[in-house]
């Protein structure tokens, strides 16, 4: 399979990654992997550029605390997740997100 790079420049991308942190974002884990370092290094950057492109949609807090929410899900903080087409990642992440705010509008943000 052909490397896949961001669509966003590394830099643009690596300014992103404090302020996701700072929201939350967990980091990304090796767990599964044949050469772990490597594949953190680029899972990295796919994560951070299917986030960036999420984000730029984004027009509430709401739906940002989802994005991070959804992204910090037990499968999709391991970096083999993220090694897959980055419109297929982005779309089941979208979807995650919009199945987490439905539940949450329809429990009015109470927690179970």
């Amino acid at each position: 399979m052909a490397m896949r790079l961001p669509e966003r420049p590394l830099a643009a991308l690596e300014e992103l990654s404090p302020i996701l942190r700072a929201q939350g974002l967990r980091d990304l884990t090796g767990e599964g992997c044949a050469l772990p370092a490597v594949a953190l290094t680029r899972a990295k950057y796919y994560r951070l550029d299917a986030i960036a492109e999420l984000f730029g949609r984004l027009t509430s807090d709401e739906q940002k605390e989802t994005l991070i929410e959804v992204c910090n899900e037990p499968a999709r903080t391991k970096a083999k997740w993220w090694f897959r087409p980055r419109e297929e990642a982005i779309t089941t992440v979208e979807d995650a997100m919009r199945a987490l705010l439905l539940l949450l509008s329809l429990t009015d943000g109470q927690s179970w």
